[in-house]
């Protein structure tokens, strides 16, 4: 590799603090200059390690990659700390837990070891007091003495001798201990590190200062290679968070306007310069300075420089001593990530709240009627929203079929992805807020922009008519273990397509943002607790279940759909409505799972009642879903001549299939093949759905049982087919029934939901618990229900059918030998309804089966 290095730049260490203030066009320059001065604060160097402090975590998996279903364990990496004392914290958290006294690491950074207390792990908060040490430094900011007037010149005075992070005499003496660094170094470098040596060793021979190099150059060689080998083996890892005091900002008296514009500045160069970063830890300006003369500002280009073993290059052209190599070795190889957050400190000098800021707008404002007012920056409008495949979401309805029997029904996914994308966004920053973090910042805000894209674009892979076209057209009359189509799968594949086409565009987004976007839309299985995480982790592994809660089905989509498919009825009709600004405004994270105030159980509670009313009266209304089977038996009819089903491997041919299109395609069709048997009769069926709900094609409903009892559903579900139904009628054909299954629950299959939400309480918000049935009130005896129907495709043998339906369930479920006679001899309450068209039935305990009760609706 040629190493090619731009000597002139801008964002340096040295550069001179003039240019600085000059840069970010303060309007009180002399001021924050007179400050400097006064604080001995130089060069951007001196200011940076002024400002920020550090924070160290490690884990042993990565947090975007846990899909083992393993405990993720969080241990504190020992560092040593000597220069400040962290008592001027934004984060309230880490405030609290440091203004007792000065945290004390250790000093090895390639030395991680497990956080546990008493051979137990614990919360990060009780790892972190663990490490606190009493002890007091005299160099330590007062937090009882600081004000935002006044602060001693010593608490960040940036002396190079007595104000360090990191005291690197200490790490090496300490290193050299360890037998690893015995066995690589020389007798020459040995000495050179610890002149102790010198004098206990004066028989030591002194090399020749060619050879020494050569040596110290195969000894860097031999010890990254040794690095690299063991950290192939172990994946555990390093999390550098750097934080920004916000106190010491305070100390420059200017306006809110100019200390938004310093702190934003601060923010840009720790973002593009994280080797300013690292040298500031390991206390080698040195160093910085011989890196910085050839514009080597960011840790990824340095560690292509060793990648491609150019140790010479580094010890003859930099100058970078074995020493020095060894400590930069350890910390790349280790630290795999870098936070930069500043708790809520934006919150504060908010743009929106400076009426005299005049900036160009950067966010676009739509009218949603559920949720007033939506914003989306302008980068996520043009390269997201605007995008044809989430322009096709105009053209795909909502409720499919519904619009046809509700007029109201008429709003399309569009408007939904809108609202989700608005909501997940809402979801987070809430979330973010409530754990003392900021998402405007730092990998914090880089999860938004993934949360906020994957809510966009979780629905893009729908086809007409939403679910219609998947249960209907797709899969019908699929069993469950053969390969079905899922427009989840769908969605995937287009977001990926999407975000590719825009990594090499700008720099918003990245190839690894694909996988985050990809498992943010699908969410999550892993249910398991996750004890001691790290808060910023803890945020992100929540952040899964925002968008698709597979734990418990409380996420944006389902918030955004419960409200919006409400209002196709009128405010006071029947439908129940919802509002997920409490439910969000009440929610936190612990330990990685979203919880909620337990107070809010019953609003919680309503999101599964909602549901479940939505799908009895709407979804699955016996009309609409008519309506669906009639416009699935039309396109099938038709995808022998389109090829609809084979379209969906080809993204440019599914960008074309929506509710418009498919029917047009069919008429203008079956204009020129007016003899198409197939044809014309699927124009029929949809000419049927569209405008005459009276003609001869439309399928009549004829009759419906309705079982809660989970093993007579199984038992149902064996004996029924329309073979054997169309048996009980001389004249009716399996062709001229269809037997629709529907399955009403409350999102969780037969289980309680509740089961899977965990709460907090008021007086305890650190611990996440699932709520007692005391706290529940009432609930169903069973959470699932199946509702059975049954249609007749052709209405001159509609009475055929309905004798038919009566004589099987006479003699195939209500039998002396089937489990439905035997459970409603024991039972004490109705166990099932039968209804047929215009009368409904109840089988009432101790009633004979020939004894039936017939009640006019």
């Amino acid at each position: 590799m040629e190493i090619k290095c731009d000597i002139n730049h801008n964002l340096n260490g040295k550069c001179s603090l003039q240019n600085f203030v000059r840069n970010i066009s303060l309007d009180n320059e002399k001021k924050v200059l007179h400050v400097f001065e006064l604080k001995n604060i130089r060069t951007i160097y001196d200011l940076i390690f002024s400002v920020s402090f550090f924070k160290f975590s490690n884990c042993m998996t990565d947090v975007y990659n846990n899909d083992s279903g393993e405990d993720i364990s969080i241990h504190k990496l020992n560092i040593n700390w000597k220069g400040h004392k962290n008592v001027l914290c934004a984060n309230n958290k880490l405030k609290q837990d440091n203004e007792l006294a000065t945290i004390v690491y250790d000093k090895d950074i390639c030395n991680i070891k497990n956080g546990t207390i008493q051979g137990k792990n614990s919360n990060i908060n009780d790892i972190l007091k663990s490490s606190i040490n009493t002890s007091k430094n005299n160099n330590n900011i007062n937090n009882n003495n600081i004000n935002n007037n006044n602060i001693n010149n010593n608490n960040i005075n940036n002396n190079n001798n007595n104000n360090h992070l990191y005291n690197k005499d200490e790490f090496i003496n300490n290193t050299l201990k360890n037998e690893e660094y015995n066995n690589i170094l020389s007798n020459t470098e040995l000495n050179k590190m610890n002149p102790s040596n010198n004098k206990e060793e004066n028989n030591t021979t002194t090399l020749h200062p060619k050879h020494s190099n050569v040596m110290e150059i195969n000894e860097m060689n031999n010890y990254y290679e040794k690095k690299k080998k063991e950290c192939t083996y172990n994946n555990e890892y390093v999390y550098f968070d750097i934080y920004i005091n916000s106190d010491i900002i305070n100390i420059f008296h200017v306006n809110d306007k100019d200390k938004e514009k310093l702190i934003k500045y601060i923010y840009d160069i720790i973002e593009t310069n994280d080797i300013l970063i690292m040298c500031i830890y390991l206390n080698l300006q040195n160093v910085y300075e011989k890196l910085e003369k050839y514009n080597i500002l960011n840790i990824t280009l340095l560690k292509n420089i060793i990648e491609a073993n150019k140790f010479e290059w580094m010890k003859n052209e930099i100058g970078i001593s074995l020493s020095e190599f060894i400590l930069i070795i350890n910390f790349i190889l280790k630290v795999k990530k870098n936070r930069i957050f500043c708790s809520n400190i934006f919150n504060q000098y908010n743009k929106n709240n400076n009426k005299t800021t005049k900036k160009k707008k950067n966010t676009k404002t739509l009218c949603d009627k559920i949720h007033q007012f939506i914003e989306f920056d302008n980068w996520t409008f043009k390269n997201i929203i605007d995008n044809p495949f989430f322009q096709r979401l105009r053209s795909l309805s909502q409720l499919g079929a519904c619009q046809y029997v509700y007029p109201g029904a008429t709003h399309s996914r569009f408007e939904h992805s809108l609202g989700v994308g608005f909501l997940s966004a809402k979801y987070f920053t809430h979330l973010c807020n409530r754990s003392n973090l900021s998402p405007n910042h730092g990998e914090l805000k880089r999860m938004l922009r993934c949360v906020q894209i994957a809510g966009l674009c979780h629905d893009l892979g729908h086809g007409p008519f939403s679910h219609t076209f998947e249960s209907f057209f797709m899969n019908y009359k699929k069993e469950d273990t053969d390969h079905k189509w899922n427009h989840a799968s769908m969605s995937l594949n287009i977001a990926e397509h999407i975000i590719e086409n825009l990594i090499d565009k700008d720099d918003v987004l990245d190839v690894s943002d694909i996988k985050i976007i990809k498992k943010l839309i699908k969410g999550t299985e892993n249910n398991k607790p996750f004890c001691g995480i790290d808060p910023i982790d803890s945020l992100i592994t929540a952040s899964f279940d925002i968008i698709c809660n597979n734990k418990n089905g409380l996420d944006a989509d389902r918030f955004d759909y419960l409200q919006r498919d409400a209002t196709i009825a009128p405010p006071n009709g029947t439908l129940p409505s919802l509002n997920c600004n409490r439910i969000i405004g009440q929610s936190a994270v612990i330990n990685g799972h979203i919880t909620y105030n337990v107070k809010e159980i019953h609003p919680v509670w309503t999101v599964y009642m909602n549901r479940f009313s939505l799908f009895k009266q709407v979804y699955t209304h016996r009309k609409v879903r008519a309506m669906e089977l009639m416009l699935c038996d039309g396109f099938r009819l038709a995808d022998d001549i389109f090829k609809w089903s084979e379209s969906l491997n080809d993204l440019d041919s599914f960008l074309d299939l929506t509710d418009s299109s498919i029917i047009y395609d069919i008429k203008k069709k079956a204009k020129v093949c007016k003899y198409d048997e197939k044809l014309n009769h699927s124009l029929n069926l949809i000419n049927s759905v569209i405008y005459d709900r009276n003609s001869e094609y439309t399928y009549k409903y004829i009759s419906e049982i309705n079982i809660t009892e989970p093993k007579l559903i199984e038992y149902l579900k064996d004996i029924t087919n329309e073979e054997k139904i169309a048996r009980y009628a001389h004249g009716l054909s399996p062709d001229d029934i269809i037997i629709d299954w529907n399955y009403l629950n409350y999102g969780m299959g037969a289980n309680d939901p509740l089961d899977s939400v965990y709460f907090y309480t008021s007086d305890n918000e650190d611990e996440a618990f699932i709520a007692h049935k005391e706290y529940r009130g009432t609930h169903p005896r069973y959470f699932e229900e199946c509702n059975v129907r049954l249609y007749c495709k052709n209405k001159k043998v509609a009475h055929l059918a309905k004798q038919a339906h009566l004589n099987f369930i006479s003699n195939e479920v209500f039998t002396a030998s089937s489990p439905l006679h035997k459970k409603q001899k024991n039972s004490c309450a109705p166990i099932y309804t039968y209804t047929f068209h215009n009368y409904l039935s109840y089988v009432e305990p101790c009633v004979s089966l020939n004894k039936i009760k017939w009640i006019n609706k």
